[in-house]
């Protein structure tokens, strides 16, 4: 199974989060369109085709992305079309994600599948085209957790307890942020409110970590997104870019940097904007300047899922991360069944 990384933010989980018929209204596809065009472009190899397969809000009707972003990438004349080298998917969802929040935009959670095996995943927040403002509120519950009980329900009212950030004060998952003290030593920086975002006081040349709990009683899946790239994408073996990390019940686990191999990261180091990795990777990047962590239950193979386990859906400019220096970071590979997210955890720098 692929070990599951962690972002800055705690993402909710995105099947409660649907956009009504309603909403949809106000979702500027043109725009979202664009931006998922570009990313595909930068992603894939100039000289192969591109399939656009579905791009929908969950439970609900086709939103029309498919058709407007194989337009965007025939006018870039990129060959497009079924039996392509590398296909191109989607989902759409509503930001905030508490339904009982007034929509302020939306955010298409994609996939690229290469025709070398491996899949890149990508983010795009678009603004709701009626009222122009941007979606800042992130963190939440996506699906309740695998403790709760039946029938039990996600709350998205981010927490900040001690040095820890939290999607709902009862969640049993949770996200420090840590600076380096000296070359392998951290202290946990105090997450901070400033007007709706939730923050960290890093400065250009800090070098940091991102610590995970899991407090549910079951082994969880983190993925750590790092300004909206993943932490495992600079690994070294491509068949390593999609892995996970795993955290075991009680036992904290702390991400030092970017996944090369199983005894070395790359440091997390704050730098110019210019020259960090989301930069180089991802054209107009909307998560810059941000650390995401979206948590997920995990099970060995022949296992049952745990409880409340929700459906898998396929799916001035600040200061970037640059990889710093190197970390010793042992990783031992473990394979598990991985479930959707069910929790989501944004912390901004």
């Amino acid at each position: 199974m692929k070990p599951f990384i962690i972002t800055l933010a705690i993402i909710a989980m995105l099947a409660t989060a649907s956009a009504s018929a309603n909403e949809l209204t106000a979702f500027n596809k043109f725009d979202a369109a664009q931006k998922v065009a570009e990313i595909v472009m930068q992603i894939t190899p100039k000289d192969e085709s591109i399939f656009v397969r579905e791009f929908r809000a969950t439970a609900s009707n086709d939103v029309g992305l498919s058709k407007l972003i194989s337009e965007h990438l025939t006018k870039a004349n990129r060959p497009i079309g079924p039996g392509s080298a590398n296909e191109v998917e989607g989902r759409l969802h509503r930001l905030p994600r508490d339904l009982n929040k007034p929509l302020t935009g939306f955010t298409i959670q994609g996939s690229v599948f290469l025709a070398s095996g491996s899949e890149r995943r990508f983010s795009v927040n678009v603004k709701n085209r009626d009222d122009g403002h941007t979606a800042v509120t992130d963190t939440g519950e996506t699906s309740a957790p695998p403790n709760a009980g039946v029938g039990s329900h996600p709350v998205s009212d981010p927490k900040i307890i001690g040095t820890e950030l939290r999607p709902s004060p009862s969640s049993p998952y949770g996200v420090e942020i840590l600076v380096e003290t000296s070359p392998g030593q951290y202290r946990p920086l105090t997450p901070f409110q400033q007007g709706k975002l939730i923050k960290v006081d890093l400065q250009r040349g800090n070098i940091y970590a991102v610590r995970l709990h899991n407090r549910s009683g079951f082994e969880a899946a983190a993925e750590v997104l790092i300004d909206g790239l993943s932490r495992f994408s600079l690994a070294d073996e491509p068949a390593q870019h999609n892995n996970r990390d795993i955290i075991l019940p009680g036992n904290p686990r702390t991400v030092p940097g970017y996944f090369r191999n199983s005894d070395l990261v790359d440091s997390f180091q704050i730098g110019e904007y210019s020259k960090s990795e989301a930069a180089k990777t991802l054209p107009n990047p909307t998560d810059i300047g941000t650390v995401t962590v979206t948590f997920a239950a995990a099970w060995k193979k022949n296992e049952n899922p745990p409880p409340n386990e929700p459906p898998v859906a396929k799916s001035i400019l600040p200061d970037g991360t640059v990889t710093g220096p190197p970390r010793k970071d042992p990783t031992v590979k473990v394979e598990r069944n991985i479930g959707g997210i069910r929790a989501v955890v944004k912390v901004r720098y």
